[in-house]
C-alpha cells in the first residue's frame, strides 16, 4: 500500500515559509542585541601615544560601555587622532565641555578610556573634537568646573 498525501507540496512550502521567516526573526533579533541597526555619534580627541589604547577598545562613563574607539592615526605632528563614537542611548550625556581621559593601572593592570560628561548648555555636535584631561583645554574646563563647584549657589563667571 502506497502513502499518498494529498497536499504535501502545500504542507513542504508552509514549512519552508514558516523557517525563513523564523530565520529573519532571528537575524533580526541578533542585529538590535549586536547594534546593527543602532546609530553612533561620531568625536575625535587627539593623545600624545597610542601606548595603551586600541580599535575597539570601550570608552566607559561610571562602568558603562557608552562608545568605543574606531580609528587611530599618527598625524604630521606625530600626535595619535582618535575617532570614537558615543552610543545613540547615552548621546544625551554628551555635553559641551566633555572630555575624554586615558587612565593607566599603576600597578601594570591595563588602560581603561573614560568619558566624562561635560558641564555646558548644548549638546556636543557630532563630529566635532573632544579635548584629553591632560591637554591644556581639557585642564581649563577642568579647573572650570572644579571652581564653579567651589563657588557654590553663587552667580560668579569665570574669565
Amino acid at each position: 500500500m502506497r502513502f499518498h498525501i494529498k497536499y504535501a507540496d502545500r504542507v513542504v512550502g508552509a514549512f519552508i515559509v514558516l523557517a525563513a521567516l523564523l530565520l529573519c526573526a532571528s537575524v533580526f533579533v541578533i542585529g538590535a542585541n549586536q547594534r546593527w541597526f543602532a546609530r553612533d555619534y561620531r568625536f575625535s580627541t587627539r593623545f600624545d601615544s597610542a601606548a595603551g589604547l586600541s580599535v575597539g577598545m570601550p570608552l566607559q562613563m561610571k562602568g558603562f560601555q557608552v562608545g568605543k574607539i574606531m580609528k587611530l592615526s599618527l598625524n604630521d605632528e606625530n600626535l595619535v587622532d582618535v575617532d570614537f563614537v558615543i552610543y545613540d542611548t547615552y548621546y544625551g550625556k554628551a555635553r559641551e565641555g566633555s572630555i575624554v581621559e586615558l587612565v593607566t593601572s599603576p600597578i601594570g593592570l591595563g588602560t581603561q578610556l573614560l568619558f566624562h560628561a561635560g558641564k555646558g548648555p548644548g549638546q556636543a555636535a557630532e563630529d566635532s573634537f573632544m579635548p584629553t584631561a591632560n591637554s591644556d583645554e581639557g585642564r581649563r574646563l577642568i579647573e572650570a568646573v572644579s571652581y564653579t563647584h567651589l563657588a557654590g549657589d553663587s552667580q560668579m563667571t569665570l574669565p
